[in-house]
């Protein structure tokens, strides 16, 4: 697996917990700040790394970010 960062476990492994225990298939970044305990900006940064190292998928554009 890919390096991650602190950060990033901390985020992969809350969107994971979530996926696991609320029966979704997708998290929203406010979801993952409501467990993880870190800024939007910084969930943001670290799921769009995520993204890009191919740890997760992005599963649908956010309509409402340019809002």
């Amino acid at each position: 697996m890919t390096d991650m960062t602190p950060k990033e476990k901390i985020v992969y492994n809350t969107i994971k917990t979530i996926i696991k225990t609320e029966d979704v298939y997708c998290v929203h970044v406010t979801g993952i700040a409501d467990e993880a305990n870190l800024p939007i900006s910084v969930i943001k940064g670290c799921v769009g790394s995520l993204v890009k190292k191919n740890l997760i998928g992005e599963v649908e554009h956010n309509e409402f970010e340019a809002y």
